[in-house]
């Protein structure tokens, strides 16, 4: 049997940012993640301004023509990550930008 390739994957329909906001979630409550933040590689970004759209806390803002996070208002959903167009935003669990961090 051959796959249909017109057919749309869970990744494509925003099923992973569900999963990562509802793992996320679920750790910071066990008390798992000591220190987490969503970062944003200067380096990459376009400035396009996807990621601020994308996020409901308004967290992201555009400093000379790179998205910034102010840590205090950013609640960690994750929102942000999927919809940068260059895989510029990630977490950082107290190390390096690494994608999502899995």
């Amino acid at each position: 049997m051959q796959a249909d390739v017109n057919m749309l994957s869970p990744l494509d329909s925003g099923y992973e940012s569900c999963v990562i906001i509802v793992w996320v979630k679920w750790m910071l409550s066990q008390g798992r993640i000591l220190f987490m933040r969503i970062v944003i590689d200067g380096g990459l970004c376009c400035g396009s301004g996807e990621c601020i759209k994308a996020c409901p806390e308004k967290a992201i803002t555009l400093v000379d023509g790179k998205a910034v996070v102010d840590e205090e208002r950013c609640d960690l959903d994750g929102l942000c990550i999927p919809a940068c167009p260059k895989g510029a935003v990630g977490y950082d669990e107290g190390g390096n930008l690494g994608g999502c961090g899995f």
